[in-house]
């Protein structure tokens, strides 16, 4: 059953309803409903008798007009040309909401009615007339009756005399399967029933104290099978009221994204700084990706499982936010551009690979480091992004590869700490949210989450939960390609699903959209890495298809790299150039045996530990020095070397130097 309306605010329920256009159908179902609910119940089998009242008042309106026109036949004739097209225009539009087995019933219908209207129009309402209309139009609604026969209240249980719904109502439903003592959301019921554009509005009140919107989150799909409806027919949001006992549930009857939402351009908003994704499944608006603040760029994270439309909604969001003329788009994938070929051959910056990753990451850093100095250096506060100095977004792809190596995590958690206020961001992407996605760092996920996040279908059954603002599994998202949630930690955002844009053709879009220059100070720190990225893109690709072509002719295959899970410690005898130091070629060191004591009080090294010990033994003695022996970046060297001094294998016996322990005990 339907509860009487609770008092609301004007406002709140203008949000109910969707807005000053839904406010008037708001206030009339509402005034209805408390009128007589009697009539709001007939409203079906009422529906012929309102169709032939109309028709005689049309009728004899038409007659008159033909008297006072001088010309009853003329203006009769008129009148029936214009019902009979306008019958037509309405056949045509509704075609596809009328059912194959009352076509022909629809047809009779419209047909008698412009007959008799033109008829009307040129003898008058008479009482053969009238009576003519009586009884076509009453032998018409027959077949509608038997469809909707008025309910018969003895089917109500006695136990229940206020029931007065259909009992295959919403209310009636969500009473009986929902709110009931054995149901998911037991106590709960509707109230403040409205028309929406795409369905119907309901307040769901909860049980304060027992039951909240994360508890209807999920059991969105216990839900729907208790309304007989799919769970990507229910919409459930905060309501406008405030009251955090109340739920807003939306159940619609055709949403605008059950067929495929087709990306028609660039969706940047400069007044926002934000990129629009894809229509909310209320049709309310859209889910829009936060790329600017003031002074400020903001990154995120996509979550989904293969074939859930991941890759795509990266390429909305990379050509949206190339399109604005003040954004450069990096694109790693370790698959080597398997995942997006259309971003590989684009972005600016392809890295194809999980070493390429890492130069990339590197580079970054040493960017951000310097875009700080300079904001220091000319009194800049924050970010703000211009063709001459623009943002850069770094898209990584199946960033679970990468972020599993040890260097590229602390990379990219400094990135995505810092690098908002200097306007370098990350975007990464993944097929599961927990923290193995990204190695493990609370520290990186939050971070990067702080921007944005988007979760669409996985395959993972242990997805509810771990991510703040995830209240339900993404395993029972729908099948649809694109159908997704925004993840919003704040508790203010929407929680309504959306359909994301489907780019069908990004290589074309990309090719139209032209990226923005990396300023001068931005290229110089990225350095050498950057500059040659063309080069060694191709002398990459020329070894993939070597390797590809070797086993195609039947030959051994050429050796494949293996991914890195720590950083490497420098082979003996090899030579090794930093990517992008500068520094030319440097002698990579011999791997340093334990020192001695080391066994005794049990300390252990790791292979990246080992190499900077091995620097150190080899004169290094400065963190810029180790840097350019290992090519590791600032944060990842100066954190090996705290780790070394709390295990006590060296020492700082002088400002900005370190020494073995050993070697300090020699020299003291």
């Amino acid at each position: 059953m339907v509860h009487p309306a609770q008092p609301a605010d004007e406002q709140a329920r203008e949000d109910l309803t969707g807005g000053a256009g839904a406010r008037t159908a708001w206030g009339t179902r509402l005034a209805a409903h408390r009128r007589g609910r009697m009539r709001h119940r007939l409203r079906r089998q009422l529906m012929p008798h309102y169709a032939v009242g109309g028709l005689l008042l049309a009728g004899e309106a038409a007659h008159l007009a033909g008297l006072a026109a001088g010309d009853p036949a003329a203006v009769a004739g008129l009148v029936g040309a214009s019902a009979a097209g306008g019958a037509l225009v309405a056949g045509a539009m509704l075609r596809e909401r009328i059912p194959a087995d009352r076509k022909r019933w629809a047809a009779a219908c419209a047909a008698g009615g412009c007959a008799w209207l033109a008829t009307a129009a040129g003898a008058g309402v008479t009482w053969d007339t009238a009576a003519l209309l009586l009884a076509g139009g009453y032998a018409l609604a027959l077949p509608h009756w038997r469809r909707h026969r008025i309910p018969n209240p003895g089917a109500v249980p006695l136990a229940d005399p206020a029931a007065v719904e259909d009992a295959t109502s919403i209310p009636q439903l969500w009473r009986a399967n929902v709110g009931a003592p054995d149901g998911p959301l037991p106590g709960s019921y509707l109230t403040d029933q409205a028309e929406i554009p795409y369905g119907e509005a309901y307040t769901v009140q909860l049980k304060p104290g027992r039951q909240s919107l994360a508890t209807v989150l999920s059991n969105l799909t216990l839900i729907g099978t208790g309304l007989l409806v799919y769970p990507e027919d229910l919409v459930v949001d905060r309501h406008p009221s405030g009251d955090s006992s109340k739920v807003l549930l939306k159940v619609l009857t055709r949403s605008p994204i059950r067929a495929t939402v087709w990306f028609d351009g660039p969706a940047y908003d400069p007044a926002t700084g934000t990129i629009a994704l894809g229509p909310f499944a209320d049709g309310q608006g859209e889910a829009r990706w936060r790329l600017y603040s003031e002074n400020s760029m903001w990154g995120g994270v996509l979550i989904g499982g293969p074939g859930s439309g991941k890759s795509s909604l990266i390429e909305n969001i990379a050509i949206s936010a190339a399109s604005t003329g003040y954004t450069v788009i990096l694109y790693g994938d370790p698959q080597e551009g398997a995942s997006s070929p259309a971003l590989a051959r684009h972005a600016d910056w392809p890295a194809l690979g999980v070493d390429q990753i890492l130069d990339m990451l590197r580079a970054l850093e040493r960017a951000s480091r310097w875009r700080a100095k300079e904001n220091a250096a000319y009194g800049l506060r924050g970010f703000t992004p211009s063709a001459e100095r623009p943002g850069v977004l770094a898209i990584i792809d199946e960033c679970h590869r990468v972020f599993g190596i040890e260097e590229a995590r602390e990379l990219a958690d400094w990135i995505a700490r810092e690098g908002r206020k200097v306007g370098i961001a990350l975007l990464v992407a993944s097929q599961y949210a927990g923290l193995p996605t990204f190695g493990g760092s609370e520290s990186l996920r939050s971070s990067i989450m702080a921007g944005n996040a988007v979760v669409l279908r996985t395959a993972s059954k242990t997805t509810r939960g771990i991510l703040a603002g995830l209240d339900f599994d993404p395993a029972d998202l729908p099948a649809i390609p694109g159908y997704a949630y925004l993840i919003d930690a704040t508790g203010k955002g929407r929680t309504a699903p959306f359909r994301a844009r489907y780019v069908a053709d990004p290589e074309g879009w990309l090719e139209r959209t032209p990226q923005a220059s990396l300023d001068a100070l931005f290229v110089n720190a990225l350095g050498a890495v950057y500059t040659e990225r063309r080069a060694r893109a191709a002398a990459a690709m020329e070894v993939l298809r070597a390797e590809v072509e070797a086993l195609k002719a039947g030959g051994a295959a050429l050796p494949t790299k293996p991914e890195t899970k720590t950083p490497p410690a420098p082979a003996r005898g090899s030579v090794r150039r930093p990517a992008g130091s500068g520094l030319g070629a440097v002698v990579a060191f011999p791997a340093f045996p334990a020192p001695a004591g080391r066994g005794r009080d049990g300390a252990q090294v790791t292979q990246a530990q080992a190499a900077v010990l091995a620097a150190i033994a080899a004169g290094h003695a400065t963190p810029a020095a180790i840097r350019a022996a290992t090519g590791w970046g600032e944060t990842y060297v100066r954190r090996l070397l705290g780790e070394l001094l709390d295990k006590g294998l060296i020492t700082k016996p002088a400002s900005g130097r370190y020494a073995l322990v050993e070697q300090d005990q020699a020299t003291g």
